[in-house]
């Protein structure tokens, strides 16, 4: 499938910095030990127990328009299908990019509900990245799997290398190998 030619809406623009901070605020409300020490972000325990804390509800169904899960802010409610929640349960990196990629719909797009102003819908490739949800959401869940504050520790200490992000933070090697040139790109700004 060519995910450039779906038609999203065009969000409200946000940085890297402003999608670091939002996912930084995220941990602090549902995970804050994740923000001390490099561990792995419980993706499941969040699913399963916290998203009430965002007036969010959760749903385990079929697969979805073949997606590997959805998110409905008008309606408030994540669905993930069977079989990437059987694949969450097992710390699936996969799985888990995608469960914290539905929480960055949740936590970046809900202010979108209730807005009185028109939504405007485009292809993704004729958007800017930072206007695009898509964009936007795969950015906060790779700040949420790998938080700057951590990430930061482990390049202090000279062991950020792709293998041991991954086994870290139970993350994918293309994950961890992105989101360590991201941050490369960012020269270890401090966070907001």
């Amino acid at each position: 499938m060519n995910f450039d030619s779906i038609t999203v809406p065009v969000v409200k623009g946000l940085s890297c910095t402003q999608i670091e901070k939002e996912a930084t605020d995220f941990l602090l409300l549902l995970a804050p030990k994740c923000l001390l020490a490099p561990q792995p972000t419980p993706v499941l325990d969040i699913f399963e127990n916290k998203m009430e804390l965002l007036d969010f509800n959760v749903l385990i169904g079929e697969n979805i328009k073949g997606l590997g899960g959805f998110t409905d802010v008008t309606n408030k409610y994540i669905e993930l299908p069977n079989s990437t929640y059987k694949k969450l349960e097992k710390d699936d990196p996969h799985a888990r990019f995608t469960a914290a990629h539905e929480f960055g719909h949740v936590k970046l797009h809900s202010a979108y509900q209730g807005q009185l102003r028109p939504v405007t819908f485009a292809r993704r490739s004729r958007i800017r990245a930072f206007e695009d949800p898509e964009w936007q959401a795969n950015s906060f869940s790779a700040a949420i799997l790998m938080p700057i504050q951590t990430m930061r520790m482990l390049h202090e200490q000279g062991k950020m290398t792709a293998a041991h992000v991954m086994e870290i933070y139970k993350v994918s090697w293309p994950a961890a190998s992105r989101r360590i040139l991201r941050l490369s790109e960012l020269r270890w700004k401090k966070s907001q």
